[in-house]
């Protein structure tokens, strides 16, 4: 027999936790032995009665002295008459802890009526009070930091209040829950509102649904699929690190903000696009364009580097932006990338109001013209932008088209 740690402490009650290893004959029963002093055991109780396979196995005990001090172990015997000791003896102290809380995430979030939700998931033996905090302020460790606090009273498990918000304002909300042990706040805060954030990292393990970096999208697309096209703007944060490809990032709705470089903890916390690079590759090994732009309006691209989109009998390997207006390009990169014939790196096609701002275009090839950048059909504005070593195999030059101004 092993023991384990004791568990669910509180004031006066714990549970005990012991795992069975052996048999050694058939129909074994354990009991868990127990007092304030090691060796000298005061009560016990049977944990595991006539089993026939290993387990763990645990007893739930109650009636102790908050505050002391309490030892235990546990012993065994089976129909064969054999018995044995835990080689061990274990120890822990009856007392409360402070809770632990946690968001669980909003409804609604463009309101009026909007829903929070929390989630107590540990009380510490003593059922806390919990609030919701909330404004358009991230508030700092305490409650009167906030712009609003809702008192909902004593709660275990989960909880939600709802609130009343104003149309076109972002907002942000967090928990927090008090006992007689200690007090803890949930992190990070989750915005919400009009212009929502939404975070996209490729190591999160949580929940994927994308409203905090423990919870983010591991997937690009699938955060680009769940932006709302009513009107409001979608802010997509991605968290440096690379991010393969096996289908085309496709931007299908308007309103849509993906800055890249982010560390990956806060809300939505440090930005470094060189130090937290955000990297788009093809992870196919084949025929893919990384992302398309393709008739919409209102759109940003900030921060993110596209490399290696590769097409043998297509147009447009790296970006493509077509029917589009109002799109932003800013503080990218976009290299390495082959096409067939036209725009190895860049292709704009029937758009207007483009901008590419401080990006650097370089290392693209094709077989005609355009090898960084080809424009037809379109008005583009070139900032402050880096174009060198494209490569086209025909007459063209590496940047070609109509309608372009470079500032």
């Amino acid at each position: 027999m092993a023991l384990k740690d004791a568990t669910d402490m509180s004031a006066t009650a714990a549970t005990l936790q012991g795992e069975l290893l052996n048999l050694g004959g058939p129909n074994v029963s354990v009991w868990f032995y127990w007092g304030t002093t090691s060796g000298i055991w005061t009560t016990n109780a049977i944990a595991l009665q006539s089993v026939n396979a290993t387990q763990t196995f645990s007893l739930a005990i109650m009636g102790l002295q908050s505050q002391v001090a309490y030892y235990f172990t546990c012993f065994a015997s089976n129909a064969t008459g054999e018995t044995a000791w835990a080689p061990t003896t274990n120890s822990f102290n009856a007392h409360l802890t402070a809770p632990v809380v946690t968001n669980r995430g909003v409804e609604n979030e463009r309101g009026p009526t909007v829903t929070l939700k929390g989630e107590v998931t540990d009380d510490g033996g003593d059922m806390p009070d919990v609030y919701v905090c909330w404004g358009l302020q991230q508030g700092s460790g305490t409650t009167d930091s906030w712009e609003h606090v809702v008192a909902l009273g004593k709660h275990t498990g989960p909880f939600s209040t709802d609130i009343t918000t104003e149309a076109g304002a972002d907002y942000f909300y967090t928990c927090y829950a008090t006992n007689g042990a200690g007090a803890s706040w949930a992190s990070p805060a989750i915005p919400f509102g009009a212009s929502p954030l939404r975070y996209i990292n490729s190591s999160a393990v949580g929940t994927g649904d994308g409203r905090s970096w423990a919870n983010a999208y591991t997937n690009l697309l699938t955060a680009l699929a769940a932006c709302d096209d009513s009107g409001f703007t979608n802010t997509l944060c991605v968290a440096g690190g690379t991010y393969a490809l096996t289908q085309t990032a496709w931007m299908t709705n308007s309103h849509v903000v993906l800055r890249g470089g982010y560390a990956g903890s806060g809300a939505p916390g440090n930005r470094d696009p060189k130090l937290y690079a955000t990297v788009i590759r093809n992870g196919t090994g084949g025929n893919l364009r990384l992302c398309r732009v393709s008739a919409v309006s209102d759109v940003l691209i900030d921060g993110i580097t596209f490399s290696g989109g590769s097409l043998a009998t297509d147009n447009f390997a790296g970006l493509l932006i077509e029917n589009a207006s109002h799109v932003t390009v800013q503080g990218c990169t976009v290299c390495n990338s082959t096409a067939s014939t036209l725009g190895g790196g860049i292709g704009v096609v029937g758009s207007s109001d483009v901008l590419l701002d401080t990006c650097m275009i370089s290392n693209n090839t094709d077989t005609a013209f355009g090898g960084g950048v080809y424009l037809t059909n379109s008005a583009a504005v070139f900032k402050s932008c880096t174009i060198q070593n494209n490569v086209n195999s025909g007459e063209g030059a590496p940047i070609c088209g109509t309608l372009i101004s470079e500032v």
